[in-house]
């Protein structure tokens, strides 16, 4: 019983108003855009001649030298727009660019009756389909609106009943938008409930129903008890709808998202609405079914899955899908900027990158089906509270493939559909302009392809990690401007403090490279890279194998690289008087010859393999890349201490960097002789004392000096016996 002039007393979240409800005027800007807006280029009034002139990847030009008067970075522009180019004021004759920098040429296009620029390809082919359209049209038309009308008497709830309810016959519990689908009159009834009426049937409404026939013949119709069934133990009794709305969660610029409880499952849902002041426009209703469609086709753990594409009298057209709980990544940046120390130490780098790391997996599988999305960013990417992450709104979304050359015969029938109700392509700037790539800038759809989309992400990584938009500015205009030309301040001069690894800046960069060449081709790619950080990857390591008894280095020799031993183990060995030391053993993990990565010297020892050994082989080069993977305080401190240990071995104990056999054994001389009073044969001193005290003399350490002391017992120069140390030969043992 509610007339249609009745307006709520209360408004949450979201007004529906004209501006002149609202009291405003027409040259008051908003101060931040967030939103999605579909726009024309005439609306931004950019002319001809604001157009950049040349497109480099860099500007490298001070705000004066360009006459940019610069602002505080408080106003942000990060809606997405589509619009057109007479909405914005350019000039269309000013495109003469190559493919690769910014599209085609003017004499490509053809100004249709609707001020549209518009490919003759494209255009002609419109022609021939619309025509074909109406032509077959009117041939079915008639015998269409018979079978809806049959059709019609079968409800979704599966049995043979139509239940017409007025509007006055709602309970008053009930919110006027809880009609269900099943209660539409037969002249009324949904898309889901019915075959549409005076719509010609696509290649897969024909599939589906001889897919209905076969059935049918197998047995698979609903049977009595079945309906019954259903009847009394699915459909909850006193529910006059299948949804029970339970609020609005949010809006956007054309759609409005409500929480609903889908009463035969016993779920709650999202719904997704059109607002009233786009209902009547054909293109806005296009673009909602494709949404619903596209994102219907893409399931996929991070993309949002839709449950249900339908209409109900008091909702209009609407799809029902997941409810994601949890915030949006734009939010937790803005907390994370707003120096909340608990979101900045739960998202670290390590977090964050494998947040983007699960939306890279999400585009890469719409991208495998030649599906765009162009309008990642933050906003668009929701964290669950168990790790969840989910790349939403594909309202923008395009097939850019072509469906003829699809295998899927069930596939190739949906995108052929999809391309007529898409209708035709038109030039409009469509996207969020704080982040779009340069060719979404110039509305040109010829341009859009799945690097595209990698450009986006990069821009989305930039956010993440500067925690800015790569583009701002004081109007829409402005941002359109310098997307256009990739005037973009790099992320390591935007956000210093921030301390962003020099790798994760290399990613961002060639993401969001001005020409799509010089991007990453494949989404898998940019991937890649991401895991290789995540996992601490070294990047560019050459191996090496070297069989038992070969030398990795040899005593004496320079070098300038080290090695990390993956296999095998090798030992340290010095050569002293003819005699072999081995100084030392080491296993996979290890590793040899770092030295000459601090400093350029000769080796101090040589390196031999005891048994087959497989080893990666480090260069400076190398390292200072990967240090470079480290926010910038890590490379200094690696770099301080390699300096510190450069210091120290230059003032290392003379006899640490050879064999100090011959020096301890002159110190074992001399003790002996002190203590026995020229009566060296007759003297026994014990071991551990003798150790510790030539230790003590000669500074060396205790394992140094034990190790030479075995060593003269094995030739023989002195004796060991119990735990005493006795000369039997001083004339040999001053000989040595």
């Amino acid at each position: 019983g509610i007339e249609e002039n009745e307006q709520p007393e209360k408004y949450e979240e979201t007004l529906v108003m004209t501006p002149d409800e609202l009291g405003i005027e027409e040259n008051e800007q908003p101060e931040k855009y967030e939103e999605t807006l579909v726009m024309t280029p005439d609306e931004l009034g950019i002319e001809e001649n604001e157009q950049p002139e040349k497109y480099e990847e860099t500007l490298v030009m001070t705000p004066d030298e360009i006459g940019i008067r610069t602002k505080p970075e408080s106003n942000k522009y990060e809606e997405t727009v589509a619009m057109t180019f007479a909405e914005m004021g350019i000039n269309t004759d000013g495109f003469d660019l190559e493919d690769e920098d910014m599209g085609m040429k003017t004499d490509e296009f053809e100004l249709t009756d609707d001020d549209q620029l518009i490919p003759k390809k494209i255009q002609k082919s419109q022609k021939s389909q619309k025509s074909q359209k109406i032509q077959k049209s009117q041939k079915i038309q008639k015998s269409q609106k018979i079978q809806n009308h049959q059709e019609s008497r079968k409800t979704a709830l599966g049995f043979e009943r139509v239940v017409a309810i007025a509007p006055e016959a709602v309970p008053s519990e009930a919110a006027p938008s809880e009609a269900a689908p099943s209660e539409a009159a037969p002249s009324e009834a949904a898309p889901s409930e019915a075959a549409p009426s005076e719509a010609t049937p696509s290649g897969s409404e024909k599939a589906n129903q001889d897919t209905q026939n076969r059935a049918d013949k197998k047995g698979f119709a609903a049977s009595a008890m079945e309906k019954e069934y259903f009847k009394n133990s699915v459909i909850k009794p006193g529910k006059t709808s299948k949804y029970g709305f339970h609020g609005e969660l949010t809006a956007g610029g054309m759609g409005a998202i409500l929480k609903v409880l889908d009463h035969n499952l016993q779920r709650i849902s999202a719904m997704k609405v059109i607002k009233p002041n786009f209902k009547e426009k054909p293109d806005i209703l296009s673009s909602f079914v494709t949404e619903a469609r596209i994102t219907g086709l893409l399931e996929h753990p991070n993309i949002i899955p839709v449950h249900e594409l339908g209409l109900m009298n008091n909702t209009g057209l609407f799809f029902t899908m997941k409810l994601a709980e949890g915030e949006a990544l734009n939010d937790i940046l803005d907390k994370i900027d707003a120096g909340k120390t608990e979101y900045a130490k739960e998202f670290n780098t390590y977090r964050m990158l494998n947040i983007f790391r699960k939306v890279c997996d999400a585009v890469s599988f719409a991208h495998s089906m030649q599906i765009v999305h162009q309008d990642i960013k933050p906003h668009n990417i929701m964290i669950g509270p168990y790790g969840e992450v989910l790349l939403m709104d594909w309202g923008l979304a395009a097939h850019i493939g072509n469906p003829d050359k699809e295998k899927d015969p069930i596939l190739r029938s949906f995108f052929k559909d999809l391309h007529i109700t898409s209708g035709p392509l038109k030039v409009m700037i469509k996207g969020s302009p704080a982040y779009m790539a340069p060719e979404q800038a110039t509305g040109n759809p010829g341009l859009i392809d799945e690097r595209s989309d990698i450009f986006l992400m990069g821009a989305t990584l930039y956010n993440m990690f500067t925690l800015k938009a790569p583009y701002i500015g004081d109007s829409l205009k402005e941002i359109v401007l310098k997307a256009r030309a990739r005037d973009l301040v790099l992320p390591g001069a935007r956000n210093p403090g921030r301390q962003i690894p020099e790798e994760v800046c290399r990613i961002i960069t060639k993401a969001m490279s001005m020409k799509k060449s010089d991007r990453y081709q494949r989404i898998e790619d940019m991937a890649e890279d991401i895991d290789d950080l995540i996992a601490g990857k070294w990047s560019g390591q050459e191996k090496r194998i070297f069989e038992a008894n070969q030398d990795l280095m040899k005593e004496g020799e320079s070098g300038e690289e080290a090695y990390l031993i993956l296999n095998g183990r090798v030992e340290v060995v010095k050569e002293s008087d003819q005699n072999l030391i081995v100084l030392g053993t080491l296993n996979a993990g290890d590793i040899v010859g770092e030295m000459s990565l601090i400093r350029k010297e000769t080796r101090s020892a040589s390196v031999r393999a005891v048994e087959k050994t497989d080893v990666a082989i480090l260069t400076k080069e190398l390292v200072s890349q990967n240090l470079k993977k480290l926010p910038p305080y890590m490379e200094k401190i690696v770099s301080t201490l390699s300096d510190r240990l450069r210091i120290a071995n230059s003032n290392i104990h003379p006899h640490l960097a050879g064999d100090c056999s011959q020096v301890v054994l002159k110190q074992l001389r001399m003790t002996f002789k002190d203590k026995a009073e020229n009566n060296i044969e007759e003297l026994a001193l014990p071991l551990d004392k003798l150790t510790e005290e030539i230790a003590m003399d000669l500074g060396l350490p205790r394992e140094r000096v034990n190790q030479a002391i075995e060593n003269a017992v094995e030739k023989g120069i002195i004796k060991h016996s119990g735990d005493k140390i006795t000369i039997s030969d001083l004339k040999l043992l001053n000989e040595y």
